[in-house]
């Protein structure tokens, strides 16, 4: 049995894609454009893997800029070719492409590919604050708004029916009682 663990441990580390963590840095950065679903790190799509690939090819110790234009015209031609984005290749974004990029550059090339969109942080503006701050907003209003209610529905000891409709309803029920119901 310990033999079969083994094997099986062996094997399924063999198969694996480790990453960098400058790598998992910036994919983590970026939305899979496929869907918007969820980060590039975790998500299993061919454009996210294409990008993956990208991102491997400007950290690797053997960096081949041509090689790394070759990788960002593969993730734009698989764009365009299902829809993702409608642009044309810009030479502008062949100029932001060096060894070891920064991770504000490598923001920059997506977002001049797919638009603001891409960006899976709120940037760092009036408008990317308002992005973090807006929903804890709105839950610490929610929670003043609830207890408010339930505070008012508990200390508040107000009859629903004045005394002369609880009598009438009262003297109904002898009423029923008596006749044997």
């Amino acid at each position: 049995m310990k033999i079969i663990y083994t094997f099986v441990t062996i094997f399924s580390i063999s198969y694996s894609n480790f990453v960098s963590e400058k790598q998992y840095d910036i994919e983590s950065l970026i939305l899979a454009p496929c869907c918007y679903g969820g980060i590039v790190s975790e998500h299993n799509s061919p454009m996210s893997k294409l990008i993956s690939n990208f991102v491997k090819e400007i950290y690797s110790e053997n960096f081949d800029n041509k090689q790394a234009i070759s990788k960002l015209d593969e993730i734009i031609d698989f764009s365009i070719k299902n829809g993702l984005m409608n642009r044309t290749k810009n030479q502008e974004n062949y100029k932001l492409i060096s060894h070891n990029m920064d991770q504000e550059v490598f923001l920059e090339l997506f977002v001049n590919l797919f638009g603001e969109k891409i960006r899976a942080v709120p940037q760092n503006n009036f408008f990317g604050k308002i992005t973090w701050i807006f929903p804890y907003s709105i839950m610490i209003i929610g929670i003043i708004f609830v207890s408010y209610v339930i505070k008012n529905l508990s200390f508040n000891n107000k009859q629903i029916l004045s005394e002369v409709e609880t009598e009438k309803i009262e003297e109904q029920i002898k009423k029923y009682d008596s006749m044997g119901y």
